[in-house]
């Protein structure tokens, strides 16, 4: 029973496997062109996606090179305002390179007692063009106050000239009476001279040096009947608790060059000036 319905089922297939392939030797022929036609639509529709495809891809890269290049433009504009902004406010403020010139104002960041007597700590440093030497002058008169003696890359410390233990030759006011002043701390230096060459509160003390250039005015004078000489009390202008700003330069050399040494070499130890120097400034 079960091999009748094999062989069956067997003359079945061979039967139909014989109409599809007469069915489709029968339709070759007359599909032949559409068959040739389908073929070259999807041949070229291939073409096509694969030429799209190398389009948008091209469109893209330059889509995004012409963003790159409008952003770098903006970035480079933006760094240019900046760079213009900066050196117009380094103009403003003096801090130039240090071959651009030799005058820099300088904000204070601590005045004693926050710093050490007699010192100034500046936000400027040697990458802002400051120099040990450089003469600090101070508002309202800018008069010089002291020099620069220690510099870092960032902040720099001016060491004011009523720094204790620190000794300046002097001469005050129009008699140019000469007076070893030492540095007593807090903006006041003292010194000796003849009772009768006792000079009058508010008479202007100046360097010693050629050009004279002031540094401070007397603000007391003490006498005594047993005493032949009187002690004159001179305050450095302005007070030292009140400095918020310097300005730095190289152009007031009123000291000689043998102080710069030593004040630059020696910022805590005892600077003595020496005797005056010549008319053209140097020892």
């Amino acid at each position: 029973m079960m091999r009748k319905k094999l062989l069956l089922l067997s003359s079945v297939a061979g039967v139909i496997l014989a109409a599809v392939l007469l069915l489709a030797g029968f339709l070759r022929s007359p599909l032949a062109p559409f068959l040739s036609l389908w073929s070259f639509v999807a041949e070229s529709t291939t073409t096509l996606k694969g030429v799209w495809l190398l389009a948008y891809d091209r469109f893209s890269r330059e889509s995004e090179q012409r963003r790159l290049a409008e952003s770098v433009a903006l970035e480079r504009s933006a760094y240019q305002t900046l760079q213009n902004e900066i050196t117009q406010l380094q103009s403003l403020l003096g801090r130039l390179p240090p071959d651009a010139g030799t005058t820099i104002m300088s904000g204070v960041l601590a005045v004693p007692p926050a710093s050490v007597y007699d010192t100034l700590i500046l936000d400027v440093g040697q990458k802002g063009g400051v120099r040990r030497g450089m003469v600090a002058l101070a508002p309202p008169e800018w008069w010089p106050v002291g020099v620069v003696d220690i510099v870092t890359p960032q902040f720099s410390r001016v060491r004011l000239y009523s720094a204790p233990s620190t000794r300046l030759l002097a001469r005050l006011g129009e008699a140019q009476t000469p007076i070893l002043l030492t540095g007593k701390g807090g903006g006041v230096l003292a010194g000796q001279v003849p009772q009768e060459m006792a000079p009058e509160v508010g008479t202007v003390v100046w360097t010693s040096s050629l050009p004279l250039t002031p540094i401070g005015r007397v603000v007391r004078v003490e006498q005594t009947p047993a005493n032949p000489k009187a002690t004159v009390v001179a305050r450095i202008a302005p007070n030292p608790f009140t400095i918020r700003r310097v300005l730095l330069t190289e152009s007031v050399r009123m000291l000689p060059a043998s102080w710069w040494r030593e004040a630059a070499q020696s910022p805590v130890s005892t600077t003595t000036m020496p005797a005056a120097p010549t008319s053209n400034g140097q020892e």
